[in-house]
């Protein structure tokens, strides 16, 4: 008998809610057992205790930011990511991910995601949030 999962495949989600167009998109790719392993490192340090009403209370000892991070890049199947920042000069900067896991090193793409403002950073980690639904709530 063969397991057929379906759960496998890279989707496509428009970041719509900074993007009503439509245009600006990010590949998620839902993780396999070693981006689970990983994400599963970065939530390792927990303390277990009950509450007044015996009640299992789980402490996570993690910066969820930098969680978010690295969900988006462990899920980073590609993206057409560009953003103009006005910080009051005569040039708006430029900031951009664009292209499949291929094109960018970690290093780069981590890089010019600290940049980005926070609301793209959220609106990309709802979208990986979307296709990976065990990590909506990561503890």
């Amino acid at each position: 008998m063969t397991i057929k999962i379906s759960t496998m495949v890279p989707q496509i989600i428009p970041l719509t809610r900074l993007d009503p167009t439509g245009e600006t998109k990010v590949t998620v790719v839902p993780p396999g057992w070693n981006e689970e392993r990983i994400r599963g490192g970065l939530l390792a340090k927990r303390k277990y205790s009950r509450d007044d009403i015996g009640r299992l209370v789980t402490e996570v000892d993690c910066n969820i930011r930098e969680l978010w991070e690295s969900e988006i890049w462990l899920t980073y199947g590609g993206s057409n990511v560009v953003v103009e920042i006005d910080r009051g000069t005569d040039e708006p900067e430029t900031l951009s991910i664009v292209g499949d896991k291929d094109s960018v090193t970690f290093k780069e793409f981590m890089t010019t995601l600290e940049k980005m403002p926070p609301q793209v950073v959220y609106a990309w980690h709802e979208a990986v949030a979307q296709v990976v639904e065990d990590w909506r709530n990561p503890f």
